[in-house]
């Protein structure tokens, strides 16, 4: 049971920055080049730091960091 219990954390820290990453996406898809969507990725770190505490915040962090660095070209 501790397995499960330590393992919703990071489930909802990928869940959230994988939804946060397709929305921003979609809207650097179909928008003329919007500035700073990075920023965006504040409100999951945050959320999941309210409700798991640090540690997974800073994996949140770490994992939002890694989605908003990748170089994607759309188009």
């Amino acid at each position: 049971m501790w397995i499960v219990k330590r393992a919703v954390p990071v489930a909802v820290v990928f869940a959230l920055v994988s939804v946060v990453t397709a929305v921003l996406w979609f809207v650097r898809v179909s928008a003329v080049e919007p500035q700073h969507l990075v920023f965006f990725y504040l409100f999951p770190t945050v959320l999941v730091a309210a409700l798991y505490g640090s540690a997974p915040a800073v994996m949140c962090a770490i994992a939002a960091a890694c989605c908003a660095a990748c170089p994607g070209k759309a188009g």
